[in-house]
Order: C-alpha cells, then structure tokens, then sequence
C-alpha cells in the first residue's frame, strides 16, 4: 500500500513468530539429510561406476590382446614370405 507520499509501507509478516521457528527445525533435517545420505549416495554413485568401469575394461584389454596378436601374426606371415616390401 502506498501512502499519500508514495512510498510504500512495509508489510507485516506473514507467519507469526511461532510459525518461523517451526519452520526453521525442519533446517536442521534437510542438513541432516544432506551431510548423511548426500555422501552415501555419492559413494554408491562412485562404486558402481568403478565396477562397472572394471568389467569393461577387462573385457577391452582381451579384445585388443587378440587384435594385437592377429596383427603380429600377420606381419610375420609376410615377413616371411617377403611381401614385407622391406628391401
């Protein structure tokens, strides 16, 4: 509301001083929250990426041993027979 100057008045509170404060223990939950389950899903998060990263890369590891292999294997076939074209 303004008044005949037209500066506006300041408003009243909504919430009464008991309401505030009921209002304000439900802080202490949401930080509990935060500071428990925040790190243990975090941790989770973190663990299931690592396993999931493990199995993977294992798997990577033996496909590119064979593929490493095969390549060998095939070099040495056209050393051998001189289709190397290394003269």
């Amino acid at each position: 509301m303004e008044s005949k100057t037209g500066i506006a008045k300041p408003r009243r509170p909504l919430m009464e001083a008991s309401q505030g404060a009921k209002s304000m223990d439900l802080a202490g939950s949401g930080w509990g929250i935060m500071t428990i389950i925040g790190p243990l899903l975090l941790a989770a998060v973190l663990l299931w990426a690592l396993l999931r990263n493990r199995k993977t890369s294992k798997r990577d590891i033996d496909r590119s041993e064979r593929g490493a292999h095969d390549l060998y294997e095939k070099e040495e076939e056209k050393r051998r027979s001189g289709d190397d074209a290394t003269s």
